[in-house]
């Protein structure tokens, strides 16, 4: 969100400054609404996504496989499912329609492809064992 935010905005925004402050639910919610207000302002109602096993993105700036690795060990104590389950509750709480979007192999079963109906759902296949 952060990415995005910084594109509508035109506001540059360093990484570390919000992540410190998000550690005050008082400003993740002031955040997170000042979001939804230049969504609405903005006109956007589509929107393409993205999601990994961790149910947290990455900006380009950062080297995905070492990112990746740290996010998924950490994953493995914080819960990516229910990430995963907030976005969707967020995503029904505002007037947006997913177009199309990006999963990795932890989001490859029927069970989440099917809850995003009529987008285009692109999948990183799991490893099959032969």
């Amino acid at each position: 969100m952060l990415a995005l935010f910084s594109l509508l905005s035109g506001i540059d925004i360093r990484y570390k400054t919000v992540e410190r402050l998000y550690a005050h639910p008082e400003v993740e919610i002031a955040i997170h609404n000042l979001h939804i207000l230049i969504l609405k302002k903005k006109g956007v109602k589509n929107v393409d996504c993205s999601g990994d096993g961790t149910g947290y993105s990455l900006t380009i700036r950062k080297h995905y496989t070492s990112e990746a690795q740290k996010t998924k060990d950490k994953a493995k104590k914080l819960d990516g499912k229910k990430a995963f389950d907030n976005a969707m509750r967020m995503l029904e709480d505002i007037d947006m329609e997913i177009e199309s979007i990006r999963l990795d192999r932890s989001y490859s079963f029927p069970s989440y492809v099917d809850r995003f109906g009529e987008a285009k759902v692109y999948v990183i296949p799991r490893k099959f064992r032969h």
